[in-house]
């Protein structure tokens, strides 16, 4: 009986440093997103990149100037950040892959950039696999590729937003 308690305990200490993880990587990505509430950015080629190219003649330096915008709330997001938690903390993980989507959809629904606004097509089902083959190497490496792991989920999410030009 001490034995499986035990082990009960250090499967409840590793599933609530797995949420405190998924959460941070969650709120950076938040933060990266929303950082300024209106960002303007500049996307300019060097004459470097055209003198490589076969003609001898540089060509001029060209500039596209897109605006963001996030009209995201503090209080809506803060509660939607709480029931991502509670939820994944009542099922004991399983429902974070889908909490995560549910979140990061209303994220991007709410940002625009160029006033073309973001499109966040990720699947908790899809989520959940990568998540759950990240978890087994992070077993089977005895923890080492947890160091990609928030990565591994930072580019997965990245690479569902997706907005027209």
């Amino acid at each position: 009986m001490g034995g499986n308690g035990t082990g009960n305990t250090v499967i409840l200490i590793i599933l609530i440093i797995g949420a405190v993880v998924l959460l941070f990587g969650i709120i950076t990505l938040i933060i990266t997103l929303t950082k300024k509430h209106k960002q303007t950015k500049r996307i300019s080629r060097s004459e470097e990149n055209y003198k490589s190219q076969t003609t001898s003649q540089p060509q001029s330096i060209r500039f596209i100037e897109l605006v963001s915008k996030s009209n995201i709330g503090a209080f809506s997001l803060y509660f939607r950040l709480l029931a991502v938690a509670l939820v994944s903390t009542i099922t004991l993980g399983i429902a974070n892959p889908w909490m995560e989507v549910w979140l990061l959809k209303w994220i991007a629904s709410k940002t625009s950039i160029d006033e073309k606004t973001l499109e966040y097509r990720g699947s908790g089902g899809k989520l959940f696999v990568n998540k759950l083959k990240w978890t087994l190497l992070f077993i089977v490496t005895l923890g080492i590729y947890g160091f990609w792991i928030p990565s591994k989920i930072l580019k997965y999410h990245i690479s569902q937003l997706h907005f027209e030009i």
